[in-house]
């Protein structure tokens, strides 16, 4: 038996009004007894669930398709579970910086000329010792291709 939270249904029949066969009424309870996964096998059933599913289905499926209900629910529990046990922080500047300068086979020193800074002012950024200024942050984002929320670092919130 598979359960769902009553949040988690409300979430998916408010993205889909338009669903064919909605979920019943005894569906909605029987899913409901559970607001999150309890547990790691618990977690790794759900991921073999959806794995199923996926492969069940395809772009043909109808959108009211039971499944699809199922696939979008089981998503919605598995990626809050993701989120308490397993976060993605936002990657560390210095880091991200030292390997897209690698990727782009540049020195130090070239860099710091791509990015209109001293060699030092480099150095004391990709050691952590200083922030980047919003100037040399808009630079870096825009010259080495870095999201600016992990140059400003800023925390990515997940919807």
């Amino acid at each position: 038996m598979r359960v769902i939270a009553i949040s988690t249904l409300k979430e998916f029949w408010a993205r889909h009004p338009d669903a064919e066969l909605p979920l019943t009424k005894s569906t909605h309870q029987t899913y409901s007894a559970m607001a999150k996964i309890k547990d790691d096998k618990q977690y790794r059933a759900m991921l073999e669930r959806i794995d199923t599913i996926f492969f069940e289905t395809d772009e043909n499926t109808p959108s009211g398709d039971i499944r699809l209900q199922e696939l979008d629910v089981l998503s919605a529990l598995v990626e809050e579970y993701e989120q308490e046990h397993y976060p993605i922080k936002t990657p560390d500047l210095p880091k991200v910086m030292a390997s897209r300068i690698a990727q782009a086979e540049i020195s130090q020193k070239q860099a710091a000329i791509m990015l209109d800074m001293t060699s030092s002012r480099l150095n004391s950024i990709l050691n952590g010792k200083v922030k980047p200024t919003y100037d040399q942050a808009r630079k870096i984002s825009a010259r080495l291709n870095i999201d600016p929320a992990i140059v400003l670092g800023l925390e990515r919130r997940r919807k």
